[in-house]
């Protein structure tokens, strides 16, 4: 049963809290500390269909950035940690910078404490509900680093703008180096709403 959902939310398309490297040349500020938030990782258990569920916290805050030769940006930032499973993991949406093309917006996505890929991101409304990917495609840049380009055609840009910044949970389905699958869902929360309003706000 598991199996099929992790398989449903697979979506076609840094991690030491706020000390881990982007993995590239931006100058980061932080400017807001956040509260913590939820944050789950629903393991894929051959043994159990309902799978093995780990908690753990977010902290979302933004950021001041600024790549070589270009002026200052925000961009949002996730900080997440499951202590059970010593995963660390960091999100941060910014608007393109031609680094990749035909993006309007990049994820990066940077962890630290298991071996594997992610998928992609996606979002859901609530912690029961299904998942909806956001479109765009999935790069892997090194091991535990990568950018997910989103598409930047008009009825893409607004669908999944419009998901970012509406829907409550973020999902990032993941495939373990041994196969098997997870997905870790990350909760805006009252501050991570905050955080998405400012960003907004700003980028327009």
């Amino acid at each position: 049963m598991l199996a099929s959902l992790l398989l449903c939310a697979t979506y076609a398309a840094h991690a030491e809290a706020a000390s881990l490297p982007s993995g590239n040349d931006s100058k980061v500020q932080s400017s807001i500390v956040a509260p913590r938030e939820l944050a789950v990782l629903l393991d894929e258990d051959p043994t159990d269909p309902k799978g093995k569920k780990y908690s753990g916290y977010v902290v979302w805050r933004i950021e001041k950035v600024q790549q070589a030769g270009e002026k200052r940006d925000v961009a949002i930032r996730a900080d997440i940690d499951i202590p059970e499973r010593n995963l660390k993991m960091a999100i941060s949406l910014r608007r393109n910078t031609d680094r990749v093309p035909l993006t309007n917006h990049t994820l990066e996505v940077t962890f630290r404490g298991l071996a594997g890929d992610i998928l992609g991101v996606g979002m859901r409304r609530s912690e029961e509900a299904n998942g909806e990917p956001l479109t765009g495609k999935t790069l892997k840049i090194g091991e535990g680093f990568f950018w997910v380009g989103l598409s930047n055609s008009e009825k893409a840009q607004a669908y999944n703008l419009k998901l970012a910044n509406e829907v409550s949970w973020f999902d990032i389905p993941i495939i373990y180096n041994n196969h098997l699958h997870a997905i870790l869902s990350v909760e805006k929360g009252p501050s991570g709403r905050e955080i998405f309003e400012k960003a907004f706000a700003a980028w327009k």
